[in-house]
């Protein structure tokens, strides 16, 4: 089935910002070796997007035009690299790099938005549409590339969106806990393991200081009871001596070697419980028979 005129008129004015995006990055990207991680990120999304809808272009049978018109913003990427290796050694590279990705690539963005109009006059679909609103794309395009140049923004552009430095994942975490805390929020999961945490120190702390508390007591205690019972070695001797004299025999000084029994044996059990449903079951056979 082919793809319908609005469907495909969608996937027109997503593939103009896409280059219109394209332009932007290539424009503002860094040179090598500092843009050379945040173009592989940047020319990786620029396949995926035309990879990800080659299932549904298939499906539709989309024009081969149309798909292949999707590459655009890889190409933009493929050709910064290819210049920026090759601009350092030849002039003429070079100079023909500034002339591309000048006011946010706006040849390259122009160039790839004419293609699109001239495949939607080719096709004759909604072309009027499709090339107005593609036309005021690239208008509101180079007003803001012109704006961006006079009001020198590129630069400012370039640190916040590809930093040389870029914050690592714990900086990250760290400057949004420290925001967190200054404005006194607790929320979700770390909240809820701050108030848990504070609250089993609180309680840890208290059963620490009960507990030192009782040491404390009981060995004033004991102190106290053998200081007030202390008596002369040569007494305590003797006492301890004649009390053992007149101590009876211990009798069953060994662990026996089971437990008495306290009721009928396992068997008997056993036995007793299958007798009673034996009778359970002949008595309901009775009540069916009634």
């Amino acid at each position: 089935m082919p793809l319908k005129h609005s469907t495909e008129t969608a996937y027109m004015f997503v593939l103009g910002l896409a280059i219109c995006a394209a332009g932007i990055a290539a424009a503002l990207l860094p040179a090598i070796p500092v843009g050379t991680k945040y173009w592989a990120i940047l020319l990786t999304l620029s396949f995926l997007y035309p990879i990800g809808l080659t299932r549904t272009f298939k499906h539709n049978r989309a024009d081969y035009e149309f798909r292949l018109l999707h590459w655009f913003p890889a190409g933009i990427f493929l050709l910064w690299y290819a210049l920026q290796l090759i601009g350092p050694r030849i002039e003429i590279i070079r100079i023909l790099a500034l002339g591309f990705f000048f006011l946010w690539s706006l040849p390259l963005v122009a160039l790839g938005i004419a293609f699109i109009c001239i495949f939607a006059v080719h096709v004759l679909r909604r072309s009027r549409l499709r090339v107005t609103t593609l036309v005021v794309f690239l208008s509101l395009f180079t007003v803001g590339a012109l704006y961006a140049e006079g009001t020198n923004l590129n630069p400012r552009l370039q640190a916040v969106v590809f930093p040389k430095n870029p914050p690592t994942f714990a900086a990250i975490s760290a400057a949004f806990s420290s925001l967190r805390a200054s404005l006194g929020l607790k929320s979700g999961t770390s909240g809820v393991l701050i108030a848990v945490t504070e609250s089993s120190s609180s309680s840890a702390s208290i059963a620490s200081s009960r507990s030192k508390s009782a040491i404390a007591m009981a060995s004033s205690q004991s102190s106290g009871i053998s200081s007030s019972f202390r008596m002369p070695s040569s007494f305590s001797s003797s006492v301890s001596r004649s009390t053992i004299a007149s101590l009876p025999p211990v009798i069953g000084d060994k662990n026996p070697g089971h437990l008495t029994k306290s009721g009928p044996e396992d068997v008997a059990v056993l036995g007793l419980t299958l007798l009673a449903g034996y009778f359970g079951l002949l008595h309901a056979r009775a009540k069916k028979r009634v």
